[in-house]
């Protein structure tokens, strides 16, 4: 008993300090910058596409000129020179437009992961948590069962008991009412000049008389035992459940 209690009170705590780091961790509330954080990711892998599209035919175009450029040879005039630099060089500057991009989106998912990752560390694993919920419940559900066999069990000594002081009680009344006959005869008897105490009870079935009003005490003390235990088995499957 004092090794399940102990187990349970581990149990608790263990549940305890999850539910603590998991409240501190507040997943609720971040919930709503995880969503932004989630769509600005996705609207920038969106717009890189279309940027590394667009790149690409900047690349084929420049390729062009250079060929066209080359294939001129001698021929080659400044105005030509001029197109290919300035194709060059726009497309240079596209480059690294999405190169400083890259590096932004590279900069803010660092940091989310950081503020995610940094507070998610503190809280306890919840595949742990759930095994040792699993663990409490199971040894609840057992203390429960046997609260409730205890119950039946009680119930029905409490019957038997029942049973035993209503028959005891039917005794006695037979006894009293047996003694108050013998009295009245008695008192006839005396008023006549009788001495013969006619049907007075003898000793011995006065002493029964005792007995038998001590056994019906001796069961009322221990009926209301069993019911007061009936009453605290109940209180705790109440807890429990």
């Amino acid at each position: 008993m004092t090794s399940k209690s102990t187990n349970n009170s581990s149990d608790l705590a263990s549940l305890q300090s999850a539910l603590t780091s998991w409240s501190n961790f507040n997943l609720t509330d971040r919930r709503p910058h995880l969503d932004n954080t989630a769509q600005s990711i996705l609207d920038a892998k969106e717009t890189s596409l279309k940027a590394r599209k667009q790149l690409g035919e900047l690349t084929k175009s420049l390729k062009r000129a250079v060929k066209t450029t080359t294939d001129l040879g001698d021929n080659i005039t400044k105005e030509t020179v001029s197109n290919l630099s300035n194709e060059t060089k726009s497309t240079i500057k596209k480059y690294q437009e999405e190169i400083d991009a890259l590096t932004r989106r590279c900069k803010i998912a660092e940091s989310n992961f950081v503020q995610l990752y940094q507070p998610l560390y503190e809280c306890v694993d919840p595949a742990v948590v759930l095994v040792d919920a699993i663990r409490l419940m199971e040894g609840r559900d057992g203390q429960v069962n046997n609260l409730l066999k205890a119950m039946e069990e009680m119930n029905g000594e409490i019957e038997i008991v029942r049973n035993e002081k209503s028959t005891l009680e039917n005794v006695l009344v037979e006894k009293d009412i047996e003694l108050k006959e013998a009295k009245e005869n008695n008192n006839n008897s005396s008023g006549s000049g009788n001495d013969v105490p006619g049907g007075a009870l003898s000793l011995a079935e006065r002493e029964e008389l005792i007995r038998l009003r001590s056994e019906v005490s001796e069961y009322e003390v221990e009926f209301r035992g069993l019911k007061n235990q009936d009453i605290t088995i109940r209180k705790l499957e109440s807890e429990f459940i």
